[in-house]
């Protein structure tokens, strides 16, 4: 017989005095079913000189095991004589539950402004906790969580109904909850930042009609469907602060000025940085994040009609250029130095060149007129008048009227860590980089989109057969020399497009109204990629897509549930990554 030592037996192989000793404990299977598990060979039979040496070993084998085993090890404790709704119970609901409570989510619930416990009849913090954690361990549409029996399920006296009302509950108060997720995380984590940022995604609709919110167009995902889009504004730390829900076809610079609007009558908005891409650098969201000590880092474009062609010129006026360290270098002479290592197959020259990046930074005056159009009454056509702006006072909203800004530059002197300052002025400071590197991936990109629209050319394809990305460096003449309508439409290289593209290849433009110095600048918005990494969490991790919902109150309703998991999910990565001895680091942050 086995002898059984505290949780473990010590078996021979077979009755010979030279068999192997196993040690083995009792485990549940799948099934729950009783088995016997071999979690160590201590030796053979004949090594040993006593059974006490044998036991000893053992011992020590098992210690090994159950350390080893300590991290999977969960303790639950179930009232036997409290009946249960659900058949069973999904651990990861009791780990989620308990972050949910640390952010004070359930407790928020109960206190929301204007809205009474006896208001309904449902448990609405149950209800939205338990949406929560379902959208983390089981995604899916809310009719599919309710009924499915493979969800976590909810209580009996939970109906359908309830759960769509709740989720016009979240609606109603979705920056309210959101915001308080925030603050408590800063209460808890006292981690305090200034720097915000904020970029706009869509999500994609899947069912037949189209709802208020919901516009048709090409998603980033390729297919042409009903969309929604979402602005979303996190911190520095990857906390998310606050969201905004907006039509799937409307335009998404003017959300910049709703989200910070909605954060305002929670958060403090005021001297904080906020960090955008290029889709969001009008000039009316700069003097938006110029006012009340708010600052701006945002993406600035080079390419296309509406840039000056004062910031075309000096982004390639090859002078005051200078590498990390301060040495002075020229772009020129960094291709030429190129060109000579690839001619003479010298790689490590190669290598060293394409790790260089070239920096010059300088202040800019703008000089901005305001357009404002009015439609007279009975006619199409709007009237346009211009007026010189007032900085100070004007926001670019007048009811009724459609508001432009026509901005100019003027190139300023002084040092570029100097801010400018002056009465019903506008400053902004260019950052200019140039890598070698991404000089080498544009133009091989540019040299390959050649080839293909040569290609199609030659076959003699149709407008609409053209792919997207190329239509900007592609010509089509649809009619003939006489004016008529060709019957064979023409395609050829568009070389002023592909001149311009070349003429910026390897080129980065940022601009802000900050004086900091730029390294510490370029630094800032090299983390505007955790908001992307955000989007990329709600749409694969947690399926925040497709959009199963019709009425724009469960829509947005969804997404405060979607901001909620996703906010979780980010604080208990912290902790982890606290637990590893990195309370102060910022998750993700490259070193250098």
């Amino acid at each position: 017989m086995p002898a059984r030592k505290k949780g473990y037996s010590v078996m021979p192989s077979n009755r010979g005095e030279n068999s192997p000793l196993y040690v083995k404990v009792s485990v549940r299977d799948s099934e729950g079913h009783s088995t016997s598990k071999c979690i160590a060979n201590i030796g053979r039979k004949s090594s040993f000189a006593s059974q006490e040496e044998i036991d000893r070993k053992a011992a020590e084998a098992y210690e090994a095991w159950r350390k080893a085993c300590s991290g999977n090890l969960a303790t639950v404790v179930l009232d036997c004589e409290k009946e249960s709704d659900f058949p069973s119970v999904h651990l990861g609901r009791l780990y989620i539950a308990r972050y949910l409570r640390k952010l004070g989510i359930v407790d928020k619930l109960g206190t929301l402004k204007g809205e009474k416990r006896g208001k309904y009849r449902f448990d609405l913090a149950d209800i939205v906790e338990t949406l929560i954690e379902s959208q983390i361990l089981c995604p899916g549409s809310k009719r599919h969580e309710y009924l499915s029996e493979k969800g976590i399920g909810f209580g009996k006296e939970v109906g359908l109904y309830d759960v769509y009302r709740a989720l016009d509950v979240l609606a109603a108060h979705s920056a309210e909850i959101n915001a308080y997720s925030y603050k408590k995380i800063k209460e808890n984590d006292k981690k305090n930042t200034k720097v915000y940022y904020y970029d706009c995604t869509n999500f994609y609709y899947t069912q037949g009609s189209e709802g208020e919110l919901l516009g048709t167009k090409k998603a980033k995902e390729g297919m042409v469907a009903p969309l929604v889009q979402m602005g979303l504004m996190i911190d520095e730390w990857g906390y998310l602060i606050g969201m905004v829900i907006f039509d799937g076809k409307g335009n998404e610079q003017p959300s910049l000025e709703e989200q910070i609007r909605l954060i305002s009558e929670h958060i403090r908005m005021s001297s904080v940085i906020v960090c955008t891409d290029a889709g969001l650098c009008s000039f009316k969201n700069k003097l938006l994040l110029s006012r009340d000590g708010r600052a701006y880092i945002t993406t600035q474009p080079v390419l296309g009609n509406a840039v000056p062609s004062m910031v075309k010129d000096y982004v390639t006026l090859d002078s005051n250029l200078k590498t990390s360290d301060g040495k002075e270098m020229s772009v020129a002479w960094l291709k030429e130095e190129y060109g000579k290592a690839a001619a003479a197959e010298d790689e490590e020259k190669m290598k060293r060149l394409k790790s260089l990046t070239l920096f010059k930074d300088a202040w800019f005056e703008l000089s901005v007129t305001k357009r404002t159009a009015t439609k007279e009454a009975g006619k199409k056509r709007r009237k346009w008048t211009e007026t010189e702006a007032d900085l100070e006072k004007d926001d670019g909203n007048e009811a009724g009227k459609d508001v432009q800004y026509v901005v100019t530059y003027e190139r300023k002197g002084g040092g570029p860590d100097k801010r400018p300052e002056g009465k019903n002025r506008f400053y902004s400071r260019l950052l200019v980089s140039f890598s070698l590197k991404y000089w080498l991936l544009q133009t091989a990109e540019l040299k390959q989109k050649r080839e293909r629209i040569e290609a199609l050319a030659r076959s003699r394809a149709r407008l609409d057969g053209i792919p997207k990305e190329l239509r900007g460096y592609a010509k089509v003449d649809k009619t003939t020399k006489d004016g008529e309508v060709a019957e064979v439409q023409v395609v050829s290289v568009d070389e002023k497009a592909f001149g311009e593209a070349e003429r910026f290849a390897g080129y980065y433009v940022q601009a802000t109204n900050l004086g900091n110095p730029a390294k510490e600048l370029y630094e800032t918005s090299r983390m505007r990629w955790q908001i992307e990494y955000c989007f990329r969490t709600m749409k694969t991790n947690i399926d925040a897509r497709p959009v199963y919902l019709t009425k724009t109150e469960h829509i947005k309703g969804h997404f405060t549930v979607v901001f909620l998991a996703l906010q979780t999910l980010r604080y208990m990565m912290y902790k982890l990554y606290e637990a590893e001895g990195n309370k102060d680091r910022v998750l993700g942050r490259a070193d250098g």
